[in-house]
């Protein structure tokens, strides 16, 4: 399909300023998603004073030794629950009183673990642009999630006649230019599915509140419960009796929750009307055998008698659309190699990101003095690389600083690092080269993260237990600081060649074939999928959603390393069964 001059014209316009006015805020968001994909095992991760080893006592006997110091019963309870990747038990409690509590409590041994550390937190609220004293910032994401989704949609069709092209070409050896437009332009593409999931849902998830708002007074005659419960199948809040009567025991209404449904289990638990004749106890948690299930059980506390059970009833279609939505954000799906592919998508999806605005930037080479332009080159680095840097910062100063001063060390050296390296680029007369040094230096910082660890623990621990304290975690941020290293040396590699051959047409055809790009990306995604379904249950939604994740990254990764060093991608692809190892040995090892 061919636009006519005045629509491209148009839907350029509408792609290019999207991208130059969200895109640095959809560049944070999308590398804060990459970890907030591991919420669970950063949680873990960032306190390592906390023991994991097996609980000594019941979810029900912590709890209740927790309330014994509270002044009067509690009316409304409400209990995180331990897990793999939570070794600790969260309360929150209501007196008759009105008075709130709150308690903490380490799950191997019952002892109080007040928090240390909120690294996972930070990163979490980062993606959603939220924090409890602003929480119409997950609002303002949704909104950046619908301009993503209009930029993706304006630009698919600017590229929809060529878009086969925009598959593989990419010309590392021209200038500057066109290699930022391949590079956009590839990972735009291979990237199209992932980036498009993320647009949609991550709009729903953040645009849902208000437009259930919306639709509260004129339908609903301002009965906000009443559209709830229409929407997403809430049911309607208990109303106490007015006659006292004791709750069974926690455990006792775990046990009854986890038999109506097999393999449910709970992570949450809800208790209202506590010493009430009425008093009820919802769990929630993940429905195994369905796709992205999540579901409640509601029991009668007093006798345990099951009143709801939203975890096999048949949604309602907003709770249908939630679950899908929420289940493709975060990635429900493929166990860890998912997750991994996934947080490698949101990598490649910063990089389209930031080299549409150099691309703006190399379109307006003769006016770049102008003040606008000036700005948006030194706020791309200054922004998109200082992240990069004030993250090394934040888990450093999670291995570095005392448990009583994490908290301070850690808000400091992310955001005070972030804002130091945004304000020295817009502060440099000239910020063109940055980018090779803040890559360097966030690369190595990253990189030297497992040493902290083995430091931490090396005095108090042997060599076995260093080793063992060296998980996933320490891994995994080693992993990104030597692709950041690798990333540093290729851009300087690329803007040298680049600048010694000079510049060419932008639609001058690629030289290597189709099939050194695409087949090795092909074939790593065929072993990552075949070896994953091999060895693990999984139904056929999750493994066609797995096999196009794996897909997607892999072609996102050997079509620019293929373009640069076209061995390098075949020998890359040799071994493709040992990276699939690789990943499903993470995945058994966190099962």
């Amino acid at each position: 399909m061919k636009l006519s001059r005045l629509s491209f014209t148009r839907l350029w316009a509408a792609h290019a300023w999207l991208g130059v006015t969200c895109g640095l805020v959809l560049h944070v968001m999308f590398f804060a998603g990459g970890f907030a994909l591991f919420h669970d095992e950063l949680s873990a991760w960032q306190e390592p004073e906390l023991s994991r080893a097996p609980p000594e006592q019941s979810v029900g006997r912590l709890v209740a030794r927790a309330l014994e110091a509270s002044a009067a019963p509690p009316v409304a309870l409400e209990v995180t629950m331990p897990g793999p990747n939570r070794p600790f038990v969260e309360l929150a409690w209501t007196e008759t009183s009105g008075a709130r509590g709150e308690a903490r409590l380490e799950a191997a041994s019952g002892r109080a673990a007040p928090e240390t550390s909120h690294l996972a937190r930070v990163l979490f609220w980062l993606h959603f642009l939220y924090h409890p004293r602003v929480p119409w910032g997950m609002n303002v994401a949704g909104l950046f999630g619908a301009a993503l989704l209009l930029a993706l949609v304006t630009g698919l069709l600017i590229h929809l006649k060529d878009l086969v092209r925009q598959l593989y070409q990419l010309r590392a050896d021209r200038s500057p230019r066109v290699l930022w437009s391949d590079l956009h332009k590839v990972l735009g593409v291979m990237g199209l599915p992932f980036q498009i999931a993320y647009a949609l849902t991550g709009a729903v998830i953040g645009l849902a509140p208000v437009m259930l708002s919306l639709a509260t007074g004129p339908i609903f005659h301002g009965d906000r419960a009443a559209a709830a419960r229409a929407l997403w199948g809430e049911s309607a809040a208990p109303v106490p009796a007015g006659r006292r009567a004791p709750a069974l025991p926690l455990d006792d209404l775990l046990s009854r929750a986890r038999a109506v449904v097999p393999g449910f289990e709970p992570d949450f638990a809800r208790l209202d009307n506590l010493g009430d004749a009425a008093a009820r106890a919802a769990f929630w948690g993940r429905r195994p055998g369905r796709l992205f299930a999540r579901g409640d059980v509601v029991l009668r506390a007093t006798d345990g008698a099951l009143i709801a059970d939203g975890a096999s009833t048949p949604p309602t279609p907003g709770a249908a659309v939630t679950r899908w939505a929420t289940g493709l954000h975060y990635v429900w799906f493929g166990g860890v190699a998912a997750r991994i592919l996934c947080a490698l998508l949101a990598a490649a999806a910063c990089l389209t990101i930031l080299s549409g605005n150099w691309i703006w930037l190399a379109r307006r080479e003769s006016t770049a003095a102008r003040a606008g332009n000036r700005l948006l080159l030194r706020l791309t680095i200054g922004i998109g690389g200082g992240l990069l840097l004030g993250t090394a910062g934040l888990f450093w100063a999670n291995r570095l600083a005392p448990p009583a001063a994490r908290l301070d060390a850690e808000t400091w050296a992310f955001f005070g690092t972030w804002a130091a390296t945004a304000t020295l680029f817009a502060a440099r007369a000239e910020s063109r080269g940055g980018w090779v040094g803040l890559l360097r230096l966030a690369g190595a910082a990253f990189t030297a993260v497992p040493l902290l660890t083995a430091a931490r623990f090396a005095a108090t621990a042997s060599w076995a237990g260093v080793a063992a304290a060296l998980g996933g975690v320490d891994t995994a941020l080693a992993g990104l600081g030597l692709l950041l290293l690798l990333a540093s040396e290729m851009v300087q590699r690329a803007a040298a060649r680049a600048t010694a051959r000079g510049s060419g047409p932008l639609d001058r055809p690629a030289r290597r074939p189709v099939a050194a790009r695409v087949l090795p990306a092909l074939l790593l995604a065929a072993v990552l999928a075949a070896v994953r379904v091999g060895q693990f249950p999984t139904e056929v939604g999750e493994a066609v959603l797995f096999a196009l994740a794996a897909f997607t990254t892999a072609v996102s990764i050997f079509v620019p390393l293929a373009a640069l060093r076209p061995r390098w991608a075949w020998h890359a692809a040799l071994a493709a069964p040992v990276v699939a190892l690789a990943l499903l040995a993470v995945e058994a090892r966190a099962r």
